[in-house]
């Protein structure tokens, strides 16, 4: 996704727990990390975390309103399930979900 200009909409994502082995009913939340365009790797401070609740399988979205992405460059997510007892956590590589600000 490229957005345009230098008042950027708030950004939300989406990630998905797939059916697997094993149990399928993970309860802990999962934290959601937006990377900025100077963190490449989402190995700095994230520029936004927020933490959704899991309730099995399914497609979990954010609910961010308040944060605007307004540096241009590449943002990119990144989502860490901690796991718990029935199920492993796990977390996705930086940027497999991302979006470019190119201000013109």
């Amino acid at each position: 996704m490229t957005t345009n200009g230098p008042h950027q909409p708030s950004h939300r994502s989406t990630a998905t727990r797939p059916n697997g082995p094993g149990p399928s009913d993970p309860t802990p939340g999962k934290a959601v990390e937006q990377s900025s365009p100077s963190d490449a790797t989402c190995a700095g401070i994230p520029a936004l975390t927020q933490t959704v609740t899991v309730n099995g399988n399914g497609t979990y979205a954010t609910t961010n309103t308040t944060f605007i992405a307004s540096d241009e460059g590449t943002w990119r997510w990144q989502v860490t399930y901690s796991g718990d007892a029935n199920n492993q956590g796990s977390t996705s590589a930086c940027g497999v979900e991302r979006f470019t600000i190119a201000n013109s």
